[in-house]
C-alpha cells in the first residue's frame, strides 16, 4: 500500500487533514510526535541540546521545553540549522523504522505522514504521493495565538521560518487550501481522498478504504 506525505506550514491544518485520512482507514505517523520520542529516548541527544542551547531549554522535571528551544531557533536560521542537523537523522531513522513495521502488520493500509517539514528532507524514496495544506500567514497567526497561547513574536517568528515552503508546494500532487470554514477544508480532503482511491498509480485494492464508506464518517462529524 502506498506511502502518502502531508506537508504544510505550522497550524495550515495539515494535521486535520491527516485526521480526516486516519478516520477514513489511514495509519497516521506524526513526524512531530516522533522528533519528540528520539529526544526523550536518547539522552545524550538531550544533552548535546542543552551544550548548544543552554539549561534554559529543560524545565523543571528535566524534560525539553520545547517552546523554549523554539523561542531560540525560529528567530535564528543558523540555530534552527544546527537543531536540524542534530535531531534529523535520528527522527528520519525512526520514521522509516515505523513505516517498514506498519506496512510489515498491515500491507493493506494506507500510512500517512504528517511532517510540517516534508519538503525539506530527501525522501523520495519512501513516498508515493506528496499532499501540501497551504493557508494564509494572517490565518496561521491567528491560529496560533487563539488556539495555541504563542504570543504574536512567537507566532511570526515561527511562520517566517517556513516562509520558504510555499516556493516548494510546486513538489505536491495535491494542494489544498484552508483559508475558510473547517467544512471546506473537509470537502477537499475528501475530494483528494477519492482521487488518491482512483490513482493507478497506487493500484489500492481494499474496499475498506473506498471513500463512499467514509462519507458518513465525516458528515457524522459536522
Amino acid at each position: 500500500m502506498p506511502v502518502i506525505g502531508v506537508a504544510g506550514g505550522i497550524a495550515s491544518g495539515k494535521t486535520t487533514v491527516c485526521k480526516l485520512f486516519e478516520k477514513w482507514g489511514a495509519t497516521v505517523i506524526d513526524a512531530d510526535i516522533i522528533g519528540k520520542q528520539v529526544v526523550e529516548k536518547d539522552p545524550n541527544l538531550l544533552s548535546k541540546l542543552v551544550e548548544r542551547f543552554g539549561d534554559d531549554i529543560i524545565n523543571h522535571r528535566g524534560i525539553l521545553d520545547r517552546r523554549r528551544l523554539g523561542n531560540i531557533v525560529f528567530k535564528d536560521q543558523s540555530a534552527r540549522t544546527q537543531l536540524n542537523d542534530m535531531i534529523h537523522p535520528a527522527l528520519l531513522s525512526e520514521l522509516k523504522k515505523q513505516i517498514g513495521e506498519w506496512l510489515t502488520r498491515n500491507p493493506d493500509t494506507i500510512i500517512i505522514i504528517d511532517a510540517a517539514l516534508l519538503l525539506d528532507w530527501d525522501l523520495g524514496s519512501l513516498v508515493d504521493l506528496i499532499i501540501v495544506v497551504k493557508s494564509t500567514s494572517k490565518q496561521r497567526m491567528e491560529r496560533l495565538v487563539k488556539h495555541v497561547g504563542l504570543t504574536p513574536e512567537e507566532a511570526e517568528n515561527r511562520i517566517f521560518s517556513q516562509s520558504h515552503l510555499d516556493s516548494k508546494s510546486e513538489q505536491a500532487d495535491y494542494i489544498m487550501t484552508n483559508n475558510g470554514h473547517i467544512t471546506e477544508l473537509e470537502h477537499q480532503a475528501e475530494e483528494v481522498w477519492e482521487k488518491i482511491m482512483k490513482n493507478p498509480k497506487l493500484n489500492i485494492q481494499n474496499s475498506k478504504l473506498n471513500i463512499q464508506n467514509s462519507k458518513g464518517l465525516s458528515n457524522e462529524k459536522r
